[in-house]
C-alpha cells in the first residue's frame, strides 16, 4: 500500500494509506424529513486538505467510539468514490467509504502535525449559487454546504461587531 494525501486521491484510487485527523463527525439526515441515513466525518491531512468519509448508519456503534475528534489516524482499506451531490459538505469531488475492514492506527500526538481548523469561505458573488432552488417539477435541489457556523456582522458608524453562532 502507498501513502497518499487527500489531494492525490481519485475516484479510482486503490490500496492507499491516508494520514488524517478527524475534524468533525455527525449523523447525516434527509431533508425535510430529518431521517438519519449515514454516519459521516470530515478528515484533514497535513497539507490542509479536507475530505468527507461516509459509513453505514447501522455501523455507528462501531465507528463513533473508534473515530475521535482531534485524533490523527493512519487509515487503510477504504474505498474512494465520487461525492454525492445530496448534502455535499465540501467542494471535494471525492469521498471515502469506510467499512468494517477499514483500519485506523492512531498517530501519536507528538507526530500529529495537522491543522486545527478548516475554512473555505464562499465569496459574496457566489452566495446566490448556494441557495436551494426548485426545478421545473418543483423538486428542491440543495447545493454544497460550505460552513458549519453563521456569521452575523453588524456595522455601526465607528465599530464593527461580529458574532459567530455554531449551527451544531
Amino acid at each position: 500500500m502507498e501513502l497518499s494525501t487527500i489531494g492525490e486521491l481519485t475516484k479510482t484510487s486503490k490500496n492507499k494509506i491516508l494520514e488524517a485527523k478527524v475534524y468533525r463527525k455527525w449523523v447525516a439526515k434527509t431533508l425535510p424529513q430529518m431521517t438519519p441515513y449515514a454516519f459521516c466525518c470530515i478528515l484533514l491531512d497535513r497539507e490542509g486538505n479536507a475530505i468527507q468519509a461516509n459509513m453505514n448508519l447501522k455501523d455507528i456503534n462501531y465507528f463513533n467510539p473508534k473515530l475521535q475528534i482531534g485524533t490523527a489516524y493512519r487509515i487503510s482499506n477504504f474505498i474512494c468514490e465520487p461525492t454525492s451531490n445530496y448534502q455535499q459538505t465540501l467542494e471535494n469531488k471525492i469521498s471515502l467509504r469506510f467499512g468494517k475492514y477499514t483500519s485506523f492506527d492512531t498517530i501519536p500526538a507528538a507526530a500529529a502535525t495537522f491543522p486545527d481548523h478548516y475554512f473555505q469561505f464562499t465569496s459574496y458573488s457566489q452566495l446566490e449559487s448556494k441557495l436551494p432552488k426548485a426545478d421545473e417539477n418543483n423538486k428542491m435541489h440543495y447545493p454544497t454546504l460550505t460552513g458549519n457556523f453563521f456569521l452575523y456582522l453588524a456595522i455601526n458608524l465607528n465599530t464593527i461587531t461580529s458574532l459567530i453562532f455554531p449551527l451544531s
